[in-house]
């Protein structure tokens, strides 16, 4: 269980940094409880966008 939980948050740290936003040199922990808040915001935004665009 742990190892599938380690890949996600490998995959979305990935896909963060492919997008350019270094999240690892803002937070001490990826799976924190700041950086879970951050990556929402983010995905909000994204999803935000995409609806006025529509």
């Amino acid at each position: 269980m742990e190892y599938k939980r380690a890949r996600e948050l490998n995959r979305i740290q990935k896909v963060l940094e492919g997008a350019n936003i270094k999240l690892a040199s803002i937070v001490s922990d990826i799976d924190g409880k700041s950086s879970r808040r951050m990556v929402m915001c983010i995905a909000d935004i994204k999803i935000c966008r995409i609806i006025l665009i529509l």
